[in-house]
């Protein structure tokens, strides 16, 4: 996220952006008089329109509005026009908690906020990196639709008498065997067993088609593979992991300080302040899910020290990116296996990893990925390969 600095601009624009209608607030910042504070029908082409008629400089204009359904389409059109635009963080603007909310209140609040300086604005990804998180979005909405699926099929044979002992996990290549071979006792119930694993099948065939997407995306972006096989370099990150965390938190220069990430993810505690009394609650999850998902998964493996990088292996880095890795495992290890000893639960344990672990990885894509060429990327691969 970022500031944009409110005296630059002579005419504001504050939208409230719905599916099919606008409310729109302009204002001339020198003379305070309001040029335009009604509702427009119709897509961003209209308000586009409105702004033309009352003749607003494309270069002295900004238009804001507050991030929601109608994504980045609104922010590309204005871009295309030539006027500035910013989407505002959701989670900048004042809670009030007021009983009258409407497009008007919003637009006019908004604009109220900015000249005030309380916004903040989100960075907007190019195509590419869009795409991507699109299809990371959507294969990890997949993965929870075949996971439910899975317990669904698992469930039903339970109840009606199919218990399945070969192996000692479910959906090994045997289990799955002994899944199409079952025969149930009725007709109806066949029919619908039958379904259930051509549902199963489906999810698996659109999950692998998804990934072959992501694979081309990448692939057909100058510099993203590169950048994403630099992320795997930390460890915990594999490519679901980097592919997530690059598409989804894009450049990280744009924080000024590493202790700003936990906010922007959800990390960071919550606080409940009274008088001397300042107790921190759990976690916020205000910021971006699937960022955050990722991040604690990967926390998991500063619990293992199988997992982390052996001194031969950091060897084959760069001196100081070697350096930056060991201090960043022994770290997050020794803090993993303290929390653990002191008895907190194994979630809090991976939460607090994984807060620190994202300001890791700011100072990880401001400081050192420079330090690692293309030359270190294939040695270290050849290495892992050998």
């Amino acid at each position: 996220m970022y500031l944009t600095k409110k005296n630059d601009y002579q005419y504001l624009v504050s939208l409230d952006a719905h599916k099919r209608t606008y409310f729109a607030k302009i204002i001339d910042t020198t003379t305070e008089k309001i040029l335009f504070n009604h509702g427009i029908i119709g897509t961003i082409d209209e308000v586009i329109e409105q702004m033309v008629k009352l003749k607003l400089p494309p270069k002295q204009t900004l238009v804001i509005y507050e991030a929601g359904c109608v994504g980045y389409h609104p922010y590309k059109k204005l871009v295309a026009a030539s006027y500035n635009c910013s989407i505002i963080a959701p989670s900048s603007i004042p809670q009030n908690n007021k009983l009258k909310k409407t497009d008007k209140n919003d637009c006019r609040d908004n604009l109220n906020y900015f000249r005030s300086g309380l916004l903040r604005f989100v960075t907007v990804p190019d195509d590419s990196v869009l795409s991507l998180r699109e299809l990371n979005r959507h294969r990890a909405a997949l993965v929870d639709d075949l996971r439910k699926k899975k317990q669904q099929i698992c469930a039903f044979v339970l109840r009606h008498g199919y218990f399945f002992d070969e192996t000692k996990t479910e959906w090994t290549v045997k289990h799955v065997k002994w899944l199409r071979g079952l025969k149930m006792s009725n007709a109806a119930l066949q029919s619908l067993h039958d379904m259930q694993l051509k549902e199963y099948d489906s999810i698996d065939a659109s999950i692998d088609e998804c990934e072959k997407n992501i694979q081309l995306t990448i692939e057909e972006t100058p510099g993203l593979v590169q950048t994403i096989e630099k992320l795997k370099f930390l460890p915990g990150f594999g490519d679901i992991t980097a592919q997530t965390i690059h598409s989804e938190l894009c450049d990280l220069s744009r924080f000024k300080k590493p202790n700003q990430l936990p906010q922007y993810v959800g990390l960071a505690p919550g606080m409940h302040q009274s008088g001397k009394s300042s107790p921190s609650l759990s976690i916020t999850k205000e910021g971006n899910e699937y960022a955050r998902r990722m991040l604690i998964s990967a926390s998991r493996y500063y619990g293992d020290q199988r997992l982390l990088y052996s001194q031969k292996e950091l060897d084959k880095f760069p001196k100081e990116v070697g350096a930056f890795l060991r201090k960043m495992q022994d770290r997050l290890h020794n803090r993993y296996i303290y929390l653990k000893r002191r008895g907190k639960n194994i979630n809090k344990v991976r939460c607090a990893i994984a807060r620190e672990l994202v300001m890791f990885l700011w100072e990880y894509q401001n400081s050192i990925v420079s330090k690692l060429t293309i030359v270190t990327v294939r040695r270290v691969k050849d290495k892992k390969a050998a």
